[in-house]
């Protein structure tokens, strides 16, 4: 039998030669773990709008740098005189173009006429720079990393929320999850499991601890039933003073029952070891499992089944009484068993049934010969069991979040379907009188468009096959929703890999069910459910949050680079400058953005659905808003900077040095109204100017991070702040790095060089006042942005299409694919390889 077969039926031994990387499974999932490196869908999505918005870049970087270049151009030819390189080295401060010389002859002598150099060339390389600059800037590479670094801290994070995440993509599905298929046992309810009530040939277990007086014959053929028509690995163990049961939980409750009534089982098991005729395992279809013993007679085997009281009560003619007699099984019994089970399963009780039949082997003459099926007709009846499996207590609570946040919840179970019904209604699934519950059977019967009409408020599938299970999937799917299922066994396998996100039980899951999931819930319980749906939710925020910032830093630089050059001939922000932004935007608004820790609060509302635009309304209101304020301040720095008094030096009278006479130069100079400049002069205060933009746009980016942390309407962009380290640690490195940039290391990025000697020190204290506080006005204006209405909701027939608002930001770069979510719509080539794989085994 090679490593990685399925065992789907049936039980026996093994010998086992080589384990893990040995085995032919081992290195052939190694070899696929080495190659498997598929990005998520989304992913995808935002890779391409990434390379679509960098064209848009492209575009505009080839623009400016045309722009710039006909300026310098321009500027070199009609610019004909310029001062002489001696002059240029000191003799003469003052003028900053040498033509208005030419008034007055008697200063051509400081003077001469321009002629072309290869030098010239300079310039333009200095714009070629400025464009690729702008390229880099426009592309968003950090798309793609906000994805890989929200996913990767948000599964290590859901990992300790009892979340393995198997497949990246299951993340970014479950923040749209509506609905949710789940079983009861283990996952709504503890998996603890007592036997309370029962009922012996007519005289009823009304308690626990109550004794049956039965013959002692009676007793040890239930016993046996018990002890023996069981999974040989359903053990007790005792740990700490507690007994817990290792296997099946129900066979478990079965044998804590006989157990604590001085029984043995563990004897009983080995006693009978080697009578053990044939077996045939439990199965959904069937609902009860058989074991065939020889006995101590004759040419004679006993066949024990234990299983669902309905399916064992159709076979059964006889049952024994507390006398040990075997009796007809009157109406009038079938009618008191009907009773008892109605009762006790409208408590929520799982009932069971067990009983036994004498039989010759397949063949007397052939005892190696075994039967094709079990024939159960004319089997005795022995007993009914009520088993008690306790909803879990946080399980109410956790569906009607559930509720809150959107999602339906429904039950599908192999229980009847009262059980069933009892334990939705603890279980707040049923909560109205139109919820409807009904019995696998019956939905089996139903028509596609039969059961469409009742999804809206179909709410329990009881008695429900896998093939129950998977049909109900595969319905929600086509019907636009986005469905979560949870399995535990091998049969489950179709439906988990039919659902958008398939959440396999981790401990009482089948390693089949597990290998066919994308999350495994490690405790089996439904709050673990609701705690991925509220990290997925938190990773698709952050995405947003991350694509409203970088949308507004790429757009407002780009149009400030743009209008700079066709208005003033150069860029507002230089290349390093731009640089510095990129890293800003980019890498480390990833890591602040990208890390945010999910609240409760992202589970009041609904779920954004199947085809949601992944930027919404008021993301683009957000973008618009902040990016026309932003422009606005720079723009207006850019062309009224020169009147603002403490970025100007003072004006005064210009002479020319070791000239004789020392005559006023003021009339040959051109500065302006009030004044005149040397060249250093004019020089240091465009450099200040350009220095108080620089530092004006990367705080309003700071501010805007900000306000960046909500984007679905919310006022407080504050709270919860100080559960984000990551955030305040990126912003407090933002505002000290940028501060090392203005005042220090000018004149690496040609700004105010430090010059203590010469009294320069960056920008003055007047400037950044000015710097931070049109910087601040962004979080007054991302508050005022809220006032301002837009649609929240497409109608019904149009939620395939992206938004108006959404197709003029993307200016017609972004095809509905970039901003449409459709993580649930795909999967990756291995996931289908090994979904063929699983169930072809």
């Amino acid at each position: 039998m090679m490593s990685g077969t399925k065992v789907t039926d049936g039980n026996g031994k093994m010998l086992v030669v080589a384990v893990g990387p040995n085995s032919l499974w081992g290195k052939t999932m190694e070899s696929i773990n080495q190659n498997k490196n598929t990005p998520t869908p989304l992913q995808e999505n935002l890779d391409e709008l990434a390379i679509k918005i960098g064209y848009l870049g492209i575009g505009c970087g080839i623009i400016v740098f045309i722009i710039l270049s006909i300026y310098y151009i321009i500027s070199q030819i009609t610019h004909k005189d310029v001062l002489k390189a001696d002059e240029k080295n000191g003799i003469i401060e003052g003028c900053l173009e040498c033509n208005v010389t030419r008034e007055n002859p008697k200063w051509e002598e400081y003077c001469e006429k321009y002629s072309f150099d290869w030098s010239s060339l300079t310039g333009i390389i200095d714009y070629f720079i400025i464009g690729i600059t702008i390229i880099v800037v426009a592309v968003p590479e950090g798309l793609p990393l906000a994805v890989t670094i929200s996913l990767a801290y948000s599964m290590k994070q859901m990992f300790k929320d009892n979340n393995l995440v198997r497949h990246l993509k299951a993340c970014e599905t479950m923040s749209n999850c509506t609905n949710i298929c789940s079983d009861k046992t283990g996952t709504l309810t503890e998996n603890r499991m007592t036997v309370v009530n029962g009922w012996f040939g007519g005289i009823k277990m009304e308690t626990r601890d109550q004794r049956i007086e039965i013959t002692k014959e009676y007793e040890e053929i239930i016993n046996m039933n018990i002890s023996i028509n069981s999974s040989p690995s359903t053990s007790l163990i005792e740990e700490k003073g507690e007994i817990n049961v290792i296997g099946n939980k129900t066979e478990g409750a079965l044998l804590m029952y006989i157990k604590e009534r001085g029984v043995d089982y563990l004897e009983i098991r080995k006693r009978n070891e080697n009578n053990i005729y044939q077996m045939f395992g439990f199965s959904s279809t069937k609902k009860r499992m058989n074991t065939l013993v020889w006995i101590d007679k004759p040419n004679t085997i006993r066949m024990f089944t234990k299983g669902a009281p309905e399916m064992i009560l159709e076979k059964c003619k006889y049952y024994m009484n507390e006398k040990g007699e075997i009796k007809e099984l009157t109406e009038e019994i079938r009618q008191e068993l009907e009773e008892c089970q109605i009762k006790w399963a409208s408590k929520g009780y799982r009932t069971l049934s067990l009983s036994y039949k004498d039989m010759a082997p397949a063949n007397p003459n052939n005892l190696e010969e075994k039967y094709e099926s079990a024939n159960e007709e004319g089997s005795i009846l022995l007993s009914l069991f009520g088993i008690e499996d306790p909803v879990r207590r946080e399980v109410p609570r956790a569906v009607t979040i559930c509720q809150r946040a959107g999602i339906i919840v429904r039950m599908v179970t192999g229980d009847n379907i009262a059980t069933a019904r009892s334990i939705a209604q603890q279980c707040n699934i049923i909560s109205r009188e139109n919820d409807i519950a009904i019995e696998g059977p019956k939905f089996a019967e139903l028509t596609d468009s039969e059961i469409i009409e009742k999804l809206e408020n179909l709410r329990v599938i009881a008695r429900c096959s896998p093939q129950d299970k998977e049909r109900l999937v595969k319905l929600l799917i086509n019907q636009g929703e986005v469905v979560a299922v949870t399995g535990d066994g091998t049969n489950d396998v179709p439906a988990l890999k039919a659902a958008d996100v398939g959440l396999a039980m981790g401990i009482r899951g089948t390693d089949v069910a597990k290998q066919a999931s994308d999350i495994v819930i490690l405790d089996d319980n439904f709050q673990s459910i609701v705690n991925s749906i509220k990290w997925g939710r938190c990773v698709y925020d952050n995405i947003r949050k991350f694509l409203q910032f970088q949308l507004t830093v790429n757009i407002s630089a780009l149009s400030l680079c743009v209008i700079g050059s066709i208005f003033i001939g150069e860029s507002p922000l230089n290349a390093l400058q731009m640089l510095w932004v990129n890293l800003i935007m980019d890498t480390m608004a990833a890591l602040a953005l990208g890390t945010e820790k999910p609240t409760d609060s992202l589970l009041n509302r609904k779920p954004f659905g199947r085809f949601n635009s992944l930027i919404s309304n008021i993301m683009i209101r957000n973008i618009i808003i902040q990016t026309i304020y932003q422009l606005i301040i720079m723009l207006s720095i850019v062309f009224v900077g020169k009147y603002i008094p403490f970025l100007n030096s003072p004006c005064g009278f210009v002479k020319i040095v070791g000239h004789s006479g020392g005559e006023d130069f003021s009339k040959y100079c051109v500065g302006d109204n009030i004044g005149f400049k040397s060249i250093n002069d004019v020089k240091n205060d465009t450099i200040k100017l350009q220095t108080l933009i620089f530092n004006i746009f990367v705080f309003c980016q700071v501010f805007n991070e900000f306000n960046s942390r909500k984007v679905n309407g919310e006022h407080n962009v504050f709270s919860n702040l100080f559960t984000n380290f990551i955030f305040l640690s990126i912003i407090a490195i933002t505002i000290i790095v940028q501060f090392i940039i203005v005042q220090f290391l000018g004149i690496l990025f040609d700004g105010i060089p430090f010059i203590p000697l010469q009294g320069q020190y960056g920008l003055s204290w007047q400037a950044w006042l000015l710097s931070l506080l049109l910087s601040f006005i962004t979080l007054i204006i991302g508050q005022i942005s809220f006032f301002i209405p837009v649609p929240t909701s497409k109608p019904k027939k149009f939620k395939n299409k992206p938004s108006f608002l959404t197709k003029i930001l993307c200016c017609g770069f972004c095809d509905k694919k970039d901003i449409v979510t459709s993580s649930s719509e795909s999967s990756d080539d291995d996931d289908d390889l090994e979904k063929k794989s699983l169930l072809s085994n």
